[in-house]
């Protein structure tokens, strides 16, 4: 095939460069003596440092577009969740149980997400107000960032200064680090059970806590050391 003459490559090249400048951040060149010559720029200057932004929203406030990402996650991380009457699920946690969403985006990307849920909780013959605290993840791209950390921080100050009697998590033992850096404390004495005294489950997670009302630090030793029934682990 023959080669095109100079002149027409120089034409060609004179109408690629408004559309090349359009996008230089992406395709850094310099135009230099009529001559189109892309240039070398480093990783590090190409990219513009972004600050994600962190959210508590009640569940009415939530964004619907960070709602329906926060779902995705935990459709594949926890698929399990997905069965019987839960298999086409729209919502992290009931609306009725007035989640709290704990929120950390960058725009409309949802980097790292957990949640809170209001319940009444019974124990050795007394009701409690209880948060349970559930669905923590950061998105893949996003991990080993303190992103995480900066999530339960938040949530412990909102969760600590909230009118409940205590909170509550159940995660792998592994995991038992990772939230006690937030001052959640392990319950490895005493059994959860899912069900009632007459017929039950073991959950083999480990329940955390933290004692929140002066109600509840009285009966600390009580959670630490006697069964504790609930009706699912969230």
């Amino acid at each position: 095939m023959p080669r095109a003459s100079a002149a027409a490559e120089a034409q060609h090249v004179r109408r690629l460069i408004p559309h090349l400048h359009h996008c230089a951040a992406s395709f850094p060149f310099r135009q230099r003596n009529g001559t189109l010559t892309m240039i070398a720029v480093s990783h590090s200057e190409q990219e513009v440092p972004m600050m994600p932004h962190l959210h508590v929203y009640e569940h009415q406030e939530f964004p619907s577009h960070l709602k329906w990402q926060a779902i995705s996650f935990i459709r594949v991380q926890w698929p399990s969740v997905f069965t019987g009457p839960l298999r086409w699920l729209t919502e992290p946690y009931p609306p009725a149980m007035h989640p709290i969403h704990f929120v950390l985006r960058e725009g409309d990307v949802l980097i790292s997400y957990a949640a809170a849920l209001r319940l009444a909780l019974s124990h050795q013959d007394t009701t409690y107000q209880v948060y349970g605290f559930g669905n923590v993840f950061t998105f893949p791209p996003y991990r080993h960032e303190g992103y995480s950390q900066q999530v339960l921080h938040a949530a412990a100050q909102y969760l600590d200064a909230s009118a409940v009697d205590l909170a509550m998590l159940f995660c792998q033992p592994i995991l038992e680090p990772f939230y006690a850096q937030s001052g959640w404390e392990a319950c490895h004495t005493a059994e959860t059970r899912i069900g009632t005294a007459d017929s039950y489950t073991l959950d083999h997670d480990l329940r955390m806590m933290r004692f929140i009302s002066p109600h509840a630090k009285q009966a600390r030793s009580a959670f630490l050391t006697h069964p504790l029934y609930i009706q699912w682990s969230w």
